[in-house]
């Protein structure tokens, strides 16, 4: 998707999921999310900085989402 200059969608996907994820949430969900990450992150062939800062301040805002994401997306 990034290859498609979609970015500005991107990041707002990957900023909507960081928002609304809970703890509440089914795996099945959470897992969709990550997968959904993922993917888009090893098929890019760069990654921009705005998605870049994105993830990180997710990371920053909310500690405990680092401890849940998987290392593949790290």
């Amino acid at each position: 998707m990034l290859d498609l200059e979609c970015d500005d969608l991107v990041n707002e996907m990957f900023s909507t999921f960081f928002s609304v994820v809970r703890d509440d949430h089914p795996e099945s969900v959470l897992s969709a999310m990550q997968t959904i990450m993922i993917v888009v992150l090893k098929e890019s062939e760069d990654v921009r900085d705005d998605l870049l800062l994105v993830i990180l301040s997710a990371l920053g805002r909310n500690k405990s989402v680092l401890l849940k994401l998987p290392g593949d997306l790290l």
